[in-house]
């Protein structure tokens, strides 16, 4: 018989939340806005679970912040700061006796993807999810890599010159997929970010500034991911984040990967071209992966 797990997702504006089944069967989805303290936070999730407490066999919990996935502890939370040093693990498995797994984010999505989407069968890998920030997360040698304090794969915070010297110098500042549609806006001279008609601009390419705007936005994530690629000899490149659902993002990504290669000789004879996709969940992976590890106990 099939079992069904509660799975949330923690985000900056929504927190959604889906019912599961061991199969990775989406039954039912919802959202509500995040809530803005620990109390509320706690309030929501135990009413989920009362709604559905004779029909799931775990809950599985994707967060912000660096997370122990031992203690389901979180520290800093990223937005959400109520969220440090708090434990829903705690308090679910002590009041209702379910098993209850809480991972970062952006590992969540690696776990996703190992379970049923592009990393079966995979060694080797990076997922790389373009939102506000760079989130991400690491397969090598087929697991889910953590890091000694859980912060592997932070790739928001690499500096993106080799002078840093402020916050503004780190990687997600320049490379923020919120960022890139908030600028592309503004070269259309739109009133407000609108991804679908920044998209659509894109598409169309009657627009020269936004054409440069966009392959460089795109240069700038494959020369990232010819960086991880020649530090952990990965296979495949997942794409994550709202943003990964443009087809011509990936596209372009993929094409200034290989101009790369072949504008720069030693990395076309030293290292193999690898994958580069979208996560096939996309915006379900966070879910996704939350139940993984419960599914397959």
């Amino acid at each position: 018989m099939k079992k069904q797990f509660l799975a949330i997702d923690l985000g900056g504006t929504f927190m959604k939340f889906g019912i599961i089944d061991s199969e990775g069967m989406i039954l039912e989805t919802g959202k509500v806005p995040t809530p803005r303290d620990w109390e509320s936070a706690v309030i929501e999730i135990e009413a989920l679970i009362e709604k559905h407490r004779t029909a799931i066999s775990g809950v599985g919990i994707s967060a912000p912040g660096k997370v122990d996935i031992k203690t389901g502890t979180i520290y800093n939370g990223g937005n959400l700061t109520f969220l440090h040093k708090r434990s829903f693990k705690e308090v679910i498995e002590a009041k209702y006796d379910l098993p209850c797994f809480v991972v970062n984010d952006g590992k969540s999505a690696v776990l996703a993807e190992k379970w049923l989407g592009n990393f079966q069968g995979v060694t080797n890998g990076a997922t790389i999810i373009l939102g506000t920030g760079i989130g991400g997360g690491l397969l090598l040698n087929g697991e889910l890599f953590d890091g000694v304090r859980y912060q592997a794969a932070e790739f928001s915070f690499i500096f993106a010159t080799h002078a840093p010297e402020s916050d503004d110098d780190i990687f997600a500042r320049e490379n923020s997929a919120v960022g890139f549609v908030t600028e592309g806006a503004e070269i259309l001279g739109l009133a407000e970010a609108d991804g679908v008609q920044v998209f659509a601009a894109i598409k169309d390419g009657s627009n020269a500034a936004l054409t440069q705007h966009f392959e460089s936005y795109c240069r700038r994530i494959a020369t990232f991911i010819i960086n991880v690629q020649t530090m952990l000899d990965i296979e495949v490149a997942l794409i994550g984040g709202g943003i990964s659902a443009q087809a011509v993002l990936v596209d372009e990504i993929n094409h200034q990967y290989r101009k790369i290669r072949k504008d720069i000789e030693l990395m076309g004879t030293l290292f193999e071209e690898i994958d580069i996709k979208a996560c096939k969940f996309s915006n379900d992976s966070n879910l996704l992966g939350a139940v993984s590890t419960l599914a397959a106990e």
